[in-house]
């Protein structure tokens, strides 16, 4: 049947270990990330920093400037690093941990100097789009548009969800007789402990669920993904 045919052709995929270990970091990650950058930026910098909507936006406009430059410099760096044997993945693991620690400044160290942190968290979470990369380059190739179209799936599941979530837990905190500050601390904190044990799922995965190598019978080879 058309179903069957269907959960054969992403079955390689879906129950790929490394797929798994990836996901975390896609859906609540990047897609997180799409969530903060296209609907909470803005309005946290006016209800709690209580910029003027000009000045927030001057500063969403920079971030989202700084984010561009940051992926030409991916792009730039890696083929170095690469050379002195650092490959795309490690340089993403570090990267991935540096934006845990520039949100928690951005959220949470809230001075008139707070858009330094914001800029740098553009800085480090341009490595997020890297998984992308990684994940699909870890599959034989003739799986590529099906491994891209699952894990962009993923992304724009997560970043529904975080959208979703920090609107309802700001309703909450607000419903609690909060502050809208504090509501938001409340949301951006839950979405911050998320993130972090994806990241620490991602960095133990391969002790309790190893990152096995691909297995498909029309490959001869298996390409595995190094950390």
């Amino acid at each position: 049947s058309h179903a069957n045919l269907s959960w054969q052709s992403y079955q390689p995929i879906l129950t790929n270990p490394f797929f798994w270990r990836i996901l975390p970091l896609g859906t609540f990650c990047y897609g997180g990330f799409i969530a903060i950058q296209t609907l909470w930026f803005g309005p946290w910098l006016i209800e709690v920093m209580e910029y003027q909507p000009s000045t927030a936006a001057q500063i969403v406009f920079g971030f989202n400037t700084v984010l561009l430059v940051a992926y030409l410099f991916n792009a730039w760096i890696l083929p170095k690093l690469a050379k002195r044997g650092i490959d795309t993945m490690r340089y993403m693991t570090w990267m991935v941990g540096a934006s845990m620690v520039m949100q928690a400044c951005a959220y949470f160290w809230q001075t008139p100097l707070v858009w330094i942190w914001w800029y740098l968290f553009a800085i480090t979470c341009a490595s997020f789009v890297l998984a992308q990369s990684i994940i699909v380059l870890y599959f034989p190739k003739h799986y590529s548009g099906r491994v891209s179209t699952t894990y962009n799936l993923t992304l724009f599941i997560g970043a529904f969800i975080v959208q979703w979530g920090i609107g309802h837990l700001l309703d909450f905190g607000i419903a609690m007789g909060w502050n809208k500050t504090s509501a938001y601390d409340l949301a951006l904190a839950v979405f911050l402990i998320v993130q972090i044990a994806g990241f620490i799922w991602f960095l133990i995965a391969p002790k309790y669920y190893p990152a096995a190598f691909f297995r498909d019978d029309d490959e001869e080879e298996n390409t595995p993904v190094t950390t």
